[in-house]
């Protein structure tokens, strides 16, 4: 028997209808655009600083050129996917703006990763070839071809990253420029990033958190600062990078922000974008504390709906909240909060989130059916992912959101599949069953864990 929808006032229906901003959604310019705007309109203006090289913008695209001429003349094209094994740095940025101006799609794969997991990660990307930071360094030192760099269509693959599976394998969710251009322009808005003009680069490329600040310093023709890795696995060195480089705007997990403010002198940027989990309100208490004035913004969503599609802006004066809701979504987005039987939930109610609009990606590398791809509806001929996550409906048209529907928990803002773990475990000689599950009192591990209470079954490396 069908489940007849759940009857929803006045309040609930605009609420609801404050989640759907699909027809505020604004021509994007797609990010190679946005390199060759710049490049031409402020050539000597910084894009590029690792704390000790500046690039500028003209320097800046004439090396992301000739390593796209390489590329282009080595095969890489549309759809053609060249997997980056590089640890942040400028390398890494280089060889990732040059895929896109070839018109390929990067991979990014942090070297750091165990060996299996790298390895599992290259077999099924199949990658066009693969690049290391000597390769960089070869092909900046070699003459460039002449070769053609024709701009990429929207419809063309920009990246795959890859995320932990329920199914025991990685999953590589694949994102368009056309997605990727709605997201920067569109978190370009919500976030007010133009008013800022040094971005840092400070978590792994191969996540997508740290695309915020990676493709929204292009978006205003601001300076992408990469951090090393001491400043960000150490408060004072942390510190003394936020000051040294007068770094504007930062996005990072909260937990990580947390073990880097535990210092004698803590410095924070004029824009903290926090994602990948909860803030809690000790951290946002010490956040107002050291520094009154500045914007805090709460952003959420997943990679298979292109880094984020809702923000809320905490007021400076505004009571600190236990969690941070989400009351915005990014124009072209569109945000569902339903019941188990596809039906919008009344206030106060949980629901499952579902996401549409611009920025939902392709989907997975080689599973075009996958069910976490569903058809919207409420709207016919449009489709939605099924992000797992629950939600609470509130009267002015956000959510907070209550957990998940499935068993998939965040270890400082990465996603962990325990399906994953224990189809890893199974396959060790003489290992018949094995079950992974989370629970609160584990030690603290001193790297992303505060106090026991945020602490989990598993120990997390540096950032």
């Amino acid at each position: 028997m069908t489940t007849p929808p759940p009857l929803l006032d006045k309040r609930a229906r605009q609420a609801h209808a404050a989640l759907d901003r699909r027809e505020k959604a604004t021509a994007a310019s797609g990010v190679v655009d946005l390199l060759l705007r710049w490049s031409g309109d402020q050539p000597a203006a910084p894009a590029l600083s690792d704390g000790e090289t500046v690039l500028s913008y003209a320097e800046f695209r004439r090396q992301v050129d000739h390593l796209a001429r390489h590329m282009r003349h080595e095969g890489v094209a549309a759809e053609r996917r060249v997997a980056l094994v590089m640890p942040r740095g400028t390398p890494l940025v280089l060889a990732l703006w040059a895929v896109l101006r070839a018109g390929g799609a990067y991979v990014p794969i942090d070297p750091d990763w165990p060996e299996a997991r790298r390895e599992a990660t290259l077999a099924a990307a199949q990658p066009h070839r693969v690049m290391m930071a000597a390769d960089v360094t070869r092909l900046l030192d070699r003459p460039a071809p002449d070769t053609a760099l024709p701009p990429p269509d929207g419809r063309d693959a920009a990246y795959v990253i890859f995320t932990s599976g329920s199914t025991g394998t990685p999953k590589g969710v694949v994102v368009e420029h056309a997605q990727l251009a709605a997201y920067v322009a569109g978190v370009t808005q919500a976030l007010d990033l133009a008013g800022n003009r040094r971005f840092a680069l400070s978590s792994t490329v191969a996540a997508d958190l740290g695309n915020t600040t990676l493709f929204g310093a292009m978006a205003v023709g601001g300076c992408l600062v990469v951090a090393d890795e001491a400043a960000m696995t150490d408060g004072m060195a942390f510190a003394r990078f936020i000051a040294g480089q007068d770094i504007d705007c930062l996005k990072i997990v909260p937990s990580h922000l947390a073990a880097l403010l535990d210092t004698a002198t803590p410095r924070l940027p004029r824009t903290l974008v926090l994602g990948g989990e909860r803030a809690s309100a000790t951290l946002l208490s010490t956040i107002r504390v050291l520094a009154p004035g500045v914007r805090v913004f709460n952003h959420y969503g997943p990679t298979e709906t292109t880094v984020g599609v809702m923000v809320h802006a905490l007021e400076a004066e505004a009571p600190i909240p236990d969690g941070l809701p989400l009351d915005r979504v990014l124009p072209g987005s569109v945000v569902r909060l339903l019941n188990a039987a596809g039906h919008p939930v009344p206030l106060g109610a949980v629901g499952e989130v579902h996401i549409g609009g611009a920025q939902v990606s392709r989907g997975y590398l080689d599973r075009p059916d996958d069910p976490a791809f569903v058809a919207d509806p409420l709207a016919p001929g449009q489709r939605l992912y099924r992000t797992g996550d629950l939600a609470r409906l509130l009267p002015d048209g956000g959510l907070r959101l209550a957990g998940r529907a499935d068993d998939q928990v965040k270890i400082r803002g990465f996603r962990v599949e325990p399906a994953e773990i224990e189809a890893a475990a199974l396959a060790q000689p003489g290992v018949r069953q094995a079950a992974v599950r989370p629970w609160g009192a584990a030690p603290i591990c001193g790297w992303c864990c505060t106090s026991p209470a945020q602490s989990t079954w598993m120990h997390c490396a540096p950032p």
